[in-house]
């Protein structure tokens, strides 16, 4: 119960409410011209016509870590929000193809599902359904447009929290879990094969978070890989990655919540022990100026001798993003290099491709090969070695250096705190 000042605040509230929500409602508006004020079920009736109106938007404020106002929005979820038979139609296409197509709730018979879930527990993997027309019904099958073939449903329940009810069929508006599926992921249509229709994708949006895992014993890797798979599966919104460069796995989460439960499931559910940490930064190498190198090769292999000459410059361009091989060869001496110029790139592009600050990758680099000479005893493979060589020694005189990711962002700021924001920028 509220006093003093706290009570007189929320009258205030309370007043402004039901002024703004008994315009939606003819007796509402009648009730408070007279009495000044509404009952709760008048005014959660007026609330409820705004908010299908699409003029009002509930907001509550809580926080399900700590159990705070859940049940309020629970309860507005149930006074507010639109029942299956206050949405009169579902707007789909036919499949492979872009004709709309309508099913009307309470008129079409034929089946209209969308499985917008997928769990994984101890006894196997579970899909959320929501049906929006027709029956879904135990021990039958339903038709899955994207992957074109017949899905088995072996059982379905109705949940309530971790327990289980059984049910034969589920209708309209109903939210059911679904045993029996092969192929089936989150944001698949479900119907009857003989009238197809398929819903609008669900789109997910990019997560925020990235958190570097790996399992604390080499013997629980395996394990540790399927259960991150079985998770990305549930979960359209997680992702994970392999980070070649680094060589760390990488977990994809929409913020640091979503994460945390993420690797509490790991660790405590599915019981594989790992270690977290942040990703590795990803640097990269480059050179400061032109620079040149030339590798005359002559190599010995049992009484033969295999010659190979490269000349090679290393260029500064800002617009190559990975090394980029050119020539720039007399027309003579090119004609003469021809057989040998596929090993000759090859080796340059590989000694290119790693720095000789710390062997992260190259780039704003051209690599162009100048000059070379051939023999009679010349060789692909010496080739190949002398053009490696001369890359290395040309790193030398180019003034390598070592390169730190930058990102470039806009930053959006009331104009009363431009100058704090600019400042505490500018000191980074």
């Amino acid at each position: 119960e509220l006093e003093g000042d706290l009570r007189e605040e929320a009258d205030l509230y309370r007043q402004n409410l039901i002024e703004t929500v008994a315009e939606f409602d003819d007796e509402a508006l009648e009730v408070w011209m007279e009495c000044g004020d509404l009952s709760r079920d008048l005014l959660n009736r007026a609330i409820r016509k705004g908010v299908l109106a699409g003029k009002i938007f509930p907001a509550y404020s809580g926080s399900s870590l700590h159990n705070k106002g859940v049940q309020l929005v629970i309860d507005g979820v149930v006074d507010f929000l639109p029942s299956p038979l206050d949405s009169p139609e579902v707007r789909g296409h036919i499949p492979e193809s872009e004709k709309e197509l309508i099913r009307h709730v309470q008129k079409d018979k034929s089946l209209c599902a969308l499985a917008f879930k997928t769990a994984t527990d101890q006894h196997g993997e579970l899909t959320y359904v929501r049906v929006y027309t027709g029956k879904l019904k135990s021990s039958s099958g339903v038709f899955n447009p994207r992957v074109g073939r017949m899905e088995r449903i072996t059982r379905i329940f109705r949940m309530f929290s971790n327990d289980r009810d059984p049910v034969d069929s589920a209708g309209p508006g109903e939210i059911v879990t679904v045993i029996g599926f092969k192929k089936t992921v989150t944001g698949d249509t479900l119907c009857e094969k003989q009238d197809p229709i398929q819903l609008e994708s669900m789109q997910f949006p990019e997560p925020v978070v990235s958190v570097a895992i790996e399992p604390k014993t080499s013997a629980d890797r395996d394990k540790l890989e399927e259960v991150l798979q079985r998770l990305a599966k549930d979960d359209p919104t997680f992702r994970v990655t392999s980070d070649i460069e680094t060589g760390q796995t990488l977990i994809h989460a929409m913020g640091e919540l979503h994460a945390e439960i993420l690797l509490h499931r790991i660790t405590q559910e599915f019981r594989v022990p790992a270690s977290t940490g942040e990703p590795r930064v990803a640097y990269r190498e480059s050179l400061n100026m032109t620079t040149r190198g030339d590798e005359e090769s002559q190599i010995k292999v049992g009484e033969k001798t295999l010659f190979g000459h490269v000349v090679v410059e290393l260029r500064k361009n800002p617009k190559s993003v990975t090394p980029s091989y050119r020539e720039e060869l007399d027309p003579v001496l090119a004609k003469e290099l021809k057989p040998y110029l596929p090993s000759i790139k090859e080796g340059l592009l590989s000694a290119a491709g790693s720095g000789p600050i710390a062997g992260y990758p190259m780039v704003y680099l051209d690599v162009v090969l100048v000059g070379g000479s051939v023999s009679p005893d010349s060789d692909e493979r010496a080739y190949s070695m002398s053009a490696a060589t001369a890359v290395r020694k040309a790193y030398g005189g180019g003034k390598p250096a070592l390169l730190e990711p930058h990102m470039q962002f806009e930053v959006t700021v009331p104009e009363q705190f431009m100058g704090d924001v600019i400042n505490d920028l500018n000191s980074r």
